[in-house]
């Protein structure tokens, strides 16, 4: 299920800017893969692999409603 009330941000800001339907892609599948108790994520970075996750992925930051950081996830 979609959590529309997460506000999604990314950093850069203009990542994606050009690519809407890429980006609105990004902002359901965060908000669907959000943890219990998120009001606010942030993207960072576009996607890509690492040492530590080869899967294709963006790593995003989840905030709960009074901004206190609660975990990066890999958003896949």
């Amino acid at each position: 299920m979609v959590n529309t009330a997460i506000t999604v941000r990314f950093d850069p800001k203009n990542i994606y800017k050009s690519n809407r339907p890429m980006k609105n892609q990004i902002i359901s599948k965060v908000q669907s893969q959000a943890p219990v108790g998120a009001a606010s994520a942030t993207v960072v970075g576009g996607w890509h692999s690492s040492r530590s996750d080869a899967r294709n992925h963006i790593t995003v930051d989840y905030y709960d409603d009074s901004g206190t950081h609660m975990s990066r996830e890999h958003v896949v």
